[in-house]
């Protein structure tokens, strides 16, 4: 993984519990992002998602469950996907809708 990469996951980590959920959505946008600007693939950003809502699955929320199954889902390889990439645009609505408390 990359140093930003782990820098990132580092601060999600590191932030206070209340912080996490919105490190996450902040992390999530910025992949998101990439994949817009063609930087990482959706897969490749998928597994980002994935692995490190793995490591705060406390602090996932049902309403984020949407974001962390598809990302989960589209990490894996075609032919054993339940999903799309098509589906990817669902995960950017949900990222961008989030309604975080300040």
């Amino acid at each position: 993984m990359e140093q930003h990469r782990k820098e990132q996951w580092q601060n999600i980590l590191d932030a206070p519990v209340d912080r996490r959920r919105r490190e996450f959505y902040t992390y999530c946008a910025s992949l998101v992002h990439e994949v817009e600007t063609r930087k990482q693939t959706i897969e490749a950003a998928s597994y980002m998602i994935c692995g490190i809502a793995g490591q705060i699955r406390d602090q996932i929320l049902p309403s984020d469950r949407g974001i962390v199954d598809i990302a989960c889902n589209l990490e894996l390889p075609m032919a054993q996907r339940s999903t799309t990439n098509a589906d990817w645009n669902e995960l950017t609505e949900l990222v961008h809708r989030a309604n975080l408390p300040e």
